[in-house]
């Protein structure tokens, strides 16, 4: 790959407790906020970061619609 560029976009939802919204829902909705902040439409997102647990990057993607070519998911992992 000898061109790269990147956009960025940032969006976020309201810090909430007890939201009856998925961790999904509130993904795809800071993803739309952060496209439009971004100034490209879904399609033109390709790859996809998602936070750890919840959901992976090919849910994510699925549910936006977007195909990508890179993903990175990670696994939580939790202690007690």
């Amino acid at each position: 790959m000898d061109r790269k560029a990147a956009v960025v976009g940032v969006g976020e939802t309201d810090y909430t407790r007890g939201t009856d919204d998925t961790p999904l829902e509130l993904m795809l909705a800071a993803s739309s906020r952060a496209a439009q902040d971004a100034g490209i439409s879904l399609r033109d997102i390709d790859a996809i970061l998602p936070p750890p647990a919840f959901v992976t990057a090919d849910e994510l993607a699925a549910n936006l619609g977007v195909e990508i070519s890179y993903a990175v998911t990670h696994q939580a992992t939790f202690s007690s």
